[in-house]
C-alpha cells in the first residue's frame, strides 16, 4: 500500500513537470520557426534599424548571442560584417526578399607540388634539381 501512494506522488509531481516541459519546448520551437534572416529585432520585416545593428556588431560597438549571430549572417560565410548589412540595406530599400540579393562565391584553391630529382652533373657529383 505505502509503496502504490510512494508512485502516485511520484507520478502526480512528474507528471505536472512533463507537460510544462513540452509546452516550454513546442513554444521555443514555434518561436524561432518564423525568424527572418536579417531580422535582429524579430520584428518580422527587414529594417534599416537591423542593418545599423549589424554594422555595430562589424565595428565591435555591440555583442551577439549566438541565434542573433546566425541570423546576421546572410550570405552564410561564418562572419556577420558589412556585406550582410548590406545586403539587409538593398533588400530593404528595393522591398525585395533577401534570398534574391544575397550572392555566395566559391572558393578554388590549387594545388601545386614540385618534383626532386637525381641527375648526374659533368663533375661526377648528384645535385638536386627542382622541376615544377
Amino acid at each position: 500500500m505505502k509503496e502504490d501512494k510512494t508512485l502516485k506522488r511520484i507520478v502526480g509531481l512528474l507528471l505536472p513537470t512533463v507537460l510544462v516541459l513540452a509546452t516550454l519546448l513546442s513554444f521555443t520551437a514555434a518561436s524561432f520557426s518564423y525568424a527572418l534572416l536579417g531580422d535582429l529585432d524579430m520584428d518580422g520585416a527587414l529594417s534599416t534599424m537591423d542593418a545599423r545593428t549589424m554594422l555595430r556588431y562589424a565595428v565591435g560597438g555591440r555583442s551577439f548571442t549566438a541565434v542573433e549571430r546566425m541570423l546576421a549572417d546572410c550570405n552564410g560565410d561564418g562572419r556577420v560584417d558589412t556585406l550582410d548589412a548590406r545586403y539587409v540595406l538593398k533588400a530593404t530599400v528595393f522591398d525585395l526578399p533577401l534570398s534574391t540579393i544575397v550572392t555566395t562565391t566559391t572558393t578554388t584553391t590549387v594545388v601545386t607540388t614540385t618534383t626532386t630529382k637525381t641527375s648526374l652533373d659533368d663533375d661526377g657529383y648528384y645535385d638536386e634539381i627542382v622541376k615544377p
